[in-house]
């Protein structure tokens, strides 16, 4: 009997979606990763001045379940960077985004993510991925580089990791949402 009352409450459970966050500076490829993600081409994007909200449905290649986030894609100018924290509250998952072909920017964007892994309190039990975008130009960083420069070693008390990625190309966006899938079922 208990095997199939806990059958009927999982079938007619209701679970909210994911929290992710799509963080990172200005021009660094946030909102043509999403909609790369959503709609499984590139498209033309423009600055993001305020913010973005996408549903996006992923399978866990592991298991077969099916998940499904509430994307917030923030603009990433600098006078937009002071109201991310308004969006922090239940964020499960967090997509820092760098631009591994501008290294003018790489210690902003280290400052800023530290910042976030050390003094957001609402963040502390969220992953994160760190997407090295635009390794499509011949100018990117390895991600190997960028994991030092920003110093993410640093971070043993969270669940994390960096990738290359090309939202110009799709290259290993849907590897890197199989990882936030699978990081966030084995929480």
């Amino acid at each position: 009997m208990g095997q199939v009352l806990t059958g009927l409450w999982s079938i007619f459970s209701f679970k909210r979606p994911y929290k992710l966050l799509i963080l990172g500076l200005n021009n660094a490829g946030k909102t043509s990763i999403l909609y790369h993600l959503q709609l499984g081409h590139t498209i033309q994007t423009q600055p993001t001045l305020g913010g973005n909200t996408e549903k996006l449905t992923i399978t866990n290649p592991s298991n077969q379940n099916t998940i499904t986030f509430t994307c917030w894609d923030l603009g990433g100018q600098e006078q937009l960077r002071g109201a991310w924290s308004l969006y922090y509250e239940q964020t499960d998952a967090v997509l820092f985004v760098v631009d591994a072909a501008e290294p003018a920017r790489f210690a902003t964007a280290k400052t800023i993510l530290h910042k976030l892994l050390t003094e957001e309190p609402e963040l502390r039990q969220s992953i994160l991925l760190v997407l090295a975008n635009k390794q499509d130009l011949d100018s990117a960083a390895s991600p190997a580089e960028l994991m030092e420069v920003l110093e993410l070693g640093k971070f043993k008390d969270r669940t994390w990791t960096l990738m290359g990625c090309s939202a110009a190309t799709g290259e290993s966006l849907n590897e890197a949402m199989n990882w936030i899938a699978e990081s966030l079922d084995n929480r």
